[in-house]
Formats: C-alpha cells, structure tokens, sequence
C-alpha cells in the first residue's frame, strides 16, 4: 500500500538549520538501531512551529531554564521482542546527543502500523493530533496512516476526565499511604518511594487531563519539565532556591529506585515531613489545573451540541 502523504506535512524548512540537522541524525540514529521502522513522525511543539529555543529565569532565588524537547513517533510494521526493541530507542537520545552535543531533550513514542491505525480509526485524540499536526521525517511508503475519525468534543471530555480520575486517585492513595501509615510507622524510605509515587501519579493525570497522553517516564525532573507547557506553576510547587531544597527534591527523585534497592538510602523523619507538605501542595494544584480544564472542555462540549442542534 502506497503511503498517503499528500495529507501529512513533509516539510521542515520552517525551522532553524540547527534544529534541521538535529532530525536528521535522530532519524539515522534510529534507523541504525532498530529494524522494522515504516515511520518516522516529528510532532508537538517542534512541528507547530511553537518551541521554546531557550527560556532562562530566575525562580525562587535561581537560575532555571527550559526547552521544548523533540517529540518523536516511531511506527515500526512489527516488533518482535518489545524490551530489546524499547532498550534501543532510549539508546538513541544518548547517540544523538554525543554526536551533536546538543542539550534538547528526545522523547520517543514508538507503535506498530495496526497500533496507529486502530487508533486513528477509533478517533483517539493523541494519535489524531500527531496526525494531523505531525511532519514525516522517514517514510518507507508501504503504509497508510488513515484520515483520524474525528472525535467528538464530549468524548474528548470523557476520556480526559477518566484519565484525571483514575490517576488523581491513585496519587491521593499513594500520599495517603505515606502519610498515615509510613510515617507514623517510622517506615520513612517506603514514605519517600510512595511519595515519589504519588508525585508521578499527578504528573500524569496533568499530562492525560490536557493532552490525553502518559510520558513514559519515571523521573521526576523530566516529568515536571514536560508538564511545564501546560502551566508554569509546577515549577513553584517545590521550593528548591537552597541546597537542603534541592537536596530534597534529588532525595524524592532518586527513591523510584533507591528506597527498595539500596540498603544505604538515608531518608529521616524531617525529610518526610516536608516532602509531605510539598505533595500536598502538588496534589492541590493539579486538582485545580485538571478541573479547570475540565471545566473547559465540558463548555466546548456544549456548545458543539448545541451548534448541531441548530444546524439539524
């Protein structure tokens, strides 16, 4: 099957050179690490043309800066062993960078063709929106990515507040744990990795609630970076403008593995205590920025309704 690619961007001439000549060594990368690959598909920020190059600020008494990072969808025809396959592609943005020296961060989303179709077929905004924003970098030409039925506004609403309930509730648990039940035990490392958990856990009903789509990642920096673009008051959520800050939000990063794995992971009672008081904070925003949005999409929702109403 011919791939249809009058209706997918191509075209990356509205981009700085340097930014040009990043895709290019990210698509041989790839296509020198893994086999199988029918797609290579730029999205987000990059393809829009809406990244953010470089923005430095002072927060909380530091220096921080932020830039978009690369979005890539890699649609392969089939995968045959799915670790080694995924194991590849997170080699890829180490390669990228020692051969660039480039400090923009890759991530990369990979699929089977009848994944991304199925997808497209049953409406799904994510893969709709890489879709019909996306530019293709690679493309053997042996597919067809069809046209995304197009989704309607109350069922983008429903699926987006399932994603926040869901995950919402598992952050709430996860918090819950290590407040009522680790801490008063003195079970202080298991405080801390389900603390981590329930700060992951709000990460990604942000970034389900808003873009219906879960990075998969587990470090806490990364997440927050990527979360970023829906509201810069995630960065304010955890103090880190001196070293004992910044050394607790390391600690909290770090638990993911260190608190069930390393017997020599130190984590006290004031540790806890604050890290505490940060996810609560944390727990309270995502609330109100995933309502907010909610409340957004039921109001456009209504008002698709009602237009067809009229129309009818």
């Amino acid at each position: 099957m011919k791939s249809d690619l009058n209706k997918m961007k191509t075209s990356i001439a509205h981009l700085p050179i340097s930014n040009q000549e990043d895709l290019k060594v990210i698509v041989a990368t790839i296509l020198e690490q893994v086999l199988n690959v029918e797609m290579i598909i730029l999205f987000g920020s990059y393809a829009r043309g809406s990244q953010v190059a470089l923005d430095r600020r002072m927060e909380y008494g530091i220096s921080t800066s932020y830039r978009s990072d690369y979005d890539i969808l890699v649609v392969a025809s089939r995968i045959k062993n799915e670790p080694a396959f995924a194991k590849k592609l997170n080699g890829v943005s180490t390669i990228f960078r020692r051969k660039t020296h480039s400090d923009i961060r890759l991530e990369i989303v990979y699929k089977t063709v009848d994944k991304v179709v199925d997808f497209l077929e049953k409406g799904d905004f994510f893969y709709a929106e890489i879709r019909n924003e996306g530019i293709m970098l690679y493309d053997t030409g042996s597919f067809i990515l069809p046209t995304p039925r197009q989704p309607e506004l109350f069922e983008v609403e429903k699926q987006a507040r399932n994603f926040f309930q869901d995950f919402f509730h598992k952050g709430e648990r996860f918090l819950k744990t290590a407040k009522e039940f680790d801490y008063p035990d003195e079970e202080y490392k298991m405080a801390s990795f389900h603390l981590h958990q329930a700060c992951e856990s709000f990460f990604y009903a942000i970034s389900l609630t808003f873009g219906l789509y879960k990075p998969k990642e587990h470090d806490l920096r990364m997440l927050m970076d990527f979360n970023r673009r829906y509201s810069e008051e995630i960065m304010h959520v955890f103090p880190r403008e001196t070293e004992e800050n910044e050394h607790l939000f390391e600690l909290l990063r770090a638990s993911y593995i260190q608190s069930r794995y390393n017997n020599g992971f130190v984590v006290n009672k004031e540790d806890v205590e604050t890290l505490i008081q940060w996810m609560e904070r944390f727990r309270d925003l995502t609330g109100e920025l995933c309502m907010d949005k909610l409340s957004e999409l039921e109001r456009l929702a209504a008002e698709q309704q009602a237009s067809y109403k009229r129309l009818s």
